[in-house]
């Protein structure tokens, strides 16, 4: 079974996504090419001693409510004020005009940042190292069509607190979450499933390894991978993912604790 409801318009988010970028004060560009499709991403740079945010969505292409809910929160004006924000909206428009999961060559895009098999994460990591950032906080939107509701991965550097129960508060009434004791084959706390840096292997992904991992094991301290149900219609997806920004564009704009550079 797959998934097998709305997919994205590709060609009308392309056409929207610039004018909104720009109109929220970022800066656009392409950072690849393939197949005739561009890969854009976008950049706003902080305010003086604001953090960093790493977005990024459309790995999987039978996921549309992320780009959806990255091109609403430009357009209303969700991102935290002041922060420094880099965006990625499409990773796999190739999957995301075939409405599949896997890229039509290159399977499953968010298994590739080890072996580098396809341009799309050669060219990302590419555009990764020349804006050679860290990032206070990264989330990455995506969806699962065998989930009965939200569900967090919580990426956090030990000792830490994170932001994961926050997030799974903000869509459960939206939504409703996964409540399964095991998603994915990793045991999950009422929709929260934890890790800390250094401590998930490539084998644990079937010898993969996602983007998630990749930015957290080196670019960013606390990585979140948040996932909406498929089988919810898709403005419940996108507005549950939009509760999703707002907490961390809330967490963003808080000063930071005591004795802390930074709030994670």
């Amino acid at each position: 079974m797959a998934y097998t409801g709305t997919a994205l318009n590709l060609t009308a988010f392309e056409k929207s996504w610039e004018p909104a970028a720009s109109g929220a004060g970022f800066r656009t560009g392409i950072f690849g090419q393939e197949e005739g499709l561009s890969l854009p991403f976008a950049v706003r740079d902080p305010a003086p001693g604001a953090p960093w945010l790493y977005l990024s969505t459309g790995i999987h292409g039978d996921e549309p409510a992320g780009p959806l809910a990255l091109l609403a929160a430009l357009q209303e004006n969700l991102l935290p004020a002041g922060a420094g924000v880099v965006a990625f909206p499409l990773l796999n428009p190739e999957g995301l005009r075939a409405n599949t999961r896997e890229h039509p060559q290159y399977g499953d895009l968010n298994r590739d940042y080890l072996a580098l098999s396809s341009p799309h994460v050669r060219a990302h990591l590419a555009c990764l190292k020349k804006l050679a950032l860290r990032y206070d906080l990264a989330l990455c939107l995506h969806e699962d069509w065998e989930s009965a509701g939200y569900y967090v991965y919580e990426h956090v550097e030990r000792g830490k607190p994170g932001l994961g129960r926050a997030i799974l508060e903000a869509a459960e009434p939206i939504c409703g979450l996964d409540l399964a004791p095991v998603i994915e084959d990793r045991p999950a706390d009422r929709g929260l499933i934890s890790s800390r840096p250094g401590t998930v292997k490539p084998e644990d992904l079937g010898g993969g390894w996602a983007e998630a991992l990749y930015l957290g094991e080196g670019l960013c301290p606390a990585v979140y991978t948040v996932e909406a149900p498929s089988a919810r219609d898709l403005d419940t997806r996108v507005n549950a993912h939009l509760a999703a920004l707002k907490v961390v564009a809330d967490a963003l704009t808080k000063p930071a604790p005591p004795g802390c550079t930074r709030w994670h």
